[in-house]
């Protein structure tokens, strides 16, 4: 079998009179054979609700030589369509290389347009394969309107899991859960250190742990300005929720694996209800306290919430405790049970503005920290 290609000439369809270009490259006749093979096999699902005609627009002639499938990809995508228009009845194919056909006097006279300048993976062997012959018959006719897509999942179709951190909450508009009470799906982290028990993510070391340095179960997705709550109990050592944080670079193994804005969470409660960057900037707000930090950088306290110790009592730290942090520009409010710890307003140029989201475990003494009912909201 030769192979097919079209001569320049005329072709009229509908009152239409434009000129058909000859295909760029040829088809080797055995591939030419072995594509029309498959065509034969293909059937059209549905009859044609009235005759049809598809363009099939190959690289124009000027951008040829620059596109690197013009000796397969495209000849060889020309056959396959052409075979498949031909063989089921379908529709008529009508190859052409002329930008002039997007004309609005022109483009109406088709039902459909290929776009005819690659193909699945670069492999011209996928349309000798009847199989994706039919996926492109079955895309075609619901193009023009002669297959209606199936509106009922098939029985055999994969079950997707769903997406870590798009599952809503019920109750609470726009926050979506970031721990679904069972699998660590969407954290990443040291999971001789990091484990779910009794439907909680959970942090623990132990004596014989030996922790070089703090270490951080990490959110999949990056956080700038957000809501976010959750409930923690501890018993022991320090822990935290790290937010807008930056990694350590790859291959260095000074300083701790994750820097940055933290509020504080420490079953002695010294640190408790602060927010700091530990190895940054150090404190920025204590428990208690309103403070701001101006644009060079200085912070000045500028108001109180309350007695620091005082504060301390509204929380047992062995028991869950509900906490939210809200973190919007150079803002940021960080409340305990349903009490603000402390208030930042935030204008150094240094500060960090968008970063990780994580949760710690210190080093140093034996700890356990736990966290469910983690849930965020984007600003």
């Amino acid at each position: 079998m030769k192979p097919v290609a079209l001569s320049i000439g005329y072709i009229t369809c509908s009152g239409l009179v434009f000129m058909a270009f000859p295909t760029t490259a040829q088809v080797h006749p055995h591939h030419a054979e072995q594509i029309r093979k498959a065509a034969n096999e293909v059937k059209p699902r549905s009859v044609p609700k009235k005759p049809r005609m598809v363009l099939i627009f190959n690289t124009p002639p000027h951008l040829m030589d620059k596109d690197p499938h013009k000796g397969y990809c495209i000849p060889y995508g020309e056959e396959g369509r052409r075979a498949l228009g031909e063989a089921s009845g379908a529709f008529k194919p009508v190859v052409n290389d002329d930008i002039a056909m997007f004309t609005p006097e022109n483009i109406k006279q088709f039902d459909a347009i290929i776009l005819n300048n690659t193909s699945f993976g670069h492999m011209a062997s996928l349309y000798s394969n009847p199989q994706v012959l039919q996926f492109y018959l079955d895309a075609i006719q619901f193009a023009i309107g002669d297959l209606e897509a199936p509106m009922i999942p098939r029985k055999s179709r994969p079950v997707r899991k769903p997406v870590p951190g798009t599952q809503s909450v019920p109750g609470l508009e726009d926050f979506v859960s970031l721990f679904d009470g069972r699998t660590m799906e969407g954290w990443e982290g040291d999971w001789t250190i990091w484990s779910v028990r009794d439907g909680a993510i959970t942090g623990q070391t132990t004596a014989e742990t030996n922790l070089k340095e703090n270490n951080f179960l990490i959110w999949k997705d990056q956080v700038e300005n957000f809501e976010l709550r959750w409930k923690f109990r501890m018993e022991g050592g320090k822990s935290g929720v790290y937010y807008r944080a930056m990694k350590r670079p790859v291959g260095d193994i000074t300083g701790d694996p994750l820097i940055g804005t933290q509020a504080d969470l420490d079953a002695s409660g010294r640190w408790t209800g602060a927010i700091m960057e530990y190895l940054l900037r150090d404190v920025l707000a204590e428990r208690g306290q309103k403070a701001v930090i101006d644009e060079s950088g200085k912070k000045q306290v500028v108001g109180s919430l309350g007695d620091s110790k005082k504060l301390l009592e509204v929380m047992n730290i062995r028991e869950w405790n509900d906490c939210t942090l809200i973190a919007k520009g150079s803002s940021a409010a960080f409340t305990i049970n349903g009490v603000t710890m402390c208030e930042l307003e935030d204008h150094d140029p240094k500060r960090l503005v968008h970063g990780w989201l994580a949760l710690q475990v210190h080093a140093g003494t034996p700890m356990l920290v736990q966290y469910k009912n983690v849930y965020l909201r984007r600003f």
